[in-house]
Order: structure tokens, then C-alpha cells, then sequence
């Protein structure tokens, strides 16, 4: 079963360069990027550079149609990562989606189950589950016209 049925998300893929000049890729839902940026400037002094728009697939969705997604641009495997947490207090069940290139998942599953608290690990009150999928990066356009498009000039 995929996770909550989605079978695409808009996303952009970007950097994050640290002041020792480490760089590492990360992937934000569009409707979080601003604030999240926000957040890594101003709270932990990092930089994201080279922000591009892309469309993320269910394995099974790029399937389907992977006779047209095959020519619509740069292709990368990134799974996405659902964490189900049942609150007890609540009665209900909390989701936390991350996204992450394949080849990284186990390492991101490693720090996102290193916050989850012990009673929530002891009590099994809490389920990763993990999509593989694909993103399609943007076709180059021209830069301007890009990040006014995405909302990302400042």
C-alpha cells in the first residue's frame, strides 16, 4: 500500500551548504520551501543554492506512464519515507513524510527513529514505512524566470 495513496508530489530539490563548505541534497515539499529556508538561514545559518522544481512519483505511478516520464527530464530514485505516530492521549495517528534519494533512505530512517521517544519505541506505537519512487527534475528554463515561478527571488 502506498503511503496515504499519494502518487505524486511537487517538490524542490535543492542544496544545503554548511559553513565548513559541506553540501548535502535535500528534498521539501513546495508548500513548506519558503519557511523551511527560512529556518535554515536564519535559525542554523545555513545556505540552500540551486533550488529546482520537480514532480515525485510512486514507483508504481512512474511505471504506469514511464514511456512519457522516461523523456521529461533528469530522472533520480527517491523514496518517500511516512512515519506513523499513534498518540495515545488522542486517539489518533500523526504522519511525518520525508523525502530522500535512494541510496540515502536507511541513514534518514536512522536520525528521523532517533527522535522518536522511547515509550512510543517501547509500545510499537509508532510504523515507518517507506514508498521507492522517482523524481523528475525541471527542464532547464531560463534562471530568472524560474525562481519567479517558484516564488523564490528575494
Amino acid at each position: 500500500m502506498e503511503a496515504i495513496n499519494r502518487k505524486s508530489q511537487k517538490l524542490i530539490h535543492c542544496k544545503v551548504c554548511n559553513p565548513n563548505g559541506g553540501t548535502s541534497i535535500r528534498l521539501i515539499e513546495i508548500e513548506m520551501f519558503k519557511m523551511w529556508e527560512f529556518l535554515l538561514r536564519s535559525r542554523h545559518e545555513l545556505q540552500v543554492v540551486e533550488p529546482e522544481l520537480c514532480l515525485w512519483l510512486s514507483e508504481t505511478a512512474y511505471n504506469d506512464n514511464a514511456e512519457v516520464f522516461d523523456h521529461a527530464g533528469k530522472v533520480k530514485k527517491v523514496d518517500l519515507i511516512a512515519i506513523h505516530i499513534f498518540d495515545v492521549e488522542y486517539s489518533f495517528t500523526h504522519t511525518i513524510e520525508r523525502y530522500s534519494l535512494a541510496e540515502e533512505t536507511k541513514q534518514v530512517v536512522a536520525v528521523l527513529s532517533s527522535h522518536i521517544p522511547n515509550e512510543l519505541q517501547d509500545n510499537d506505537l509508532y510504523q515507518i514505512e517507506i514508498t521507492p519512487g522517482s523524481i523528475i527534475l525541471q527542464k532547464p528554463s531560463p534562471k530568472d524566470r524560474r525562481l519567479m515561478v517558484l516564488g523564490l527571488n528575494y
